[in-house]
């Protein structure tokens, strides 16, 4: 009787592990699209158009 309840609290904590895992997998898989997001549209920004030089 008691193994099994400590494999029910072993089988619980399992459980709410792996909810904590996908919450913060879906949180760096958000921050990574944005991330990604900022990189290729945003990026030529800062960059010069073409036909200007800084060696003029």
């Amino acid at each position: 009787m008691a193994k099994e309840r400590l494999e029910d609290k072993a089988g619980k904590a399992v459980l709410e592990i792996r909810e904590k895992v996908n919450r913060i997998y879906s949180v760096l898989k958000d921050v990574g699209m944005k991330l990604t997001h900022v990189i290729e549209y945003k990026f030529d920004y800062h960059t010069l158009p073409k036909g200007i030089d800084y060696e003029e």
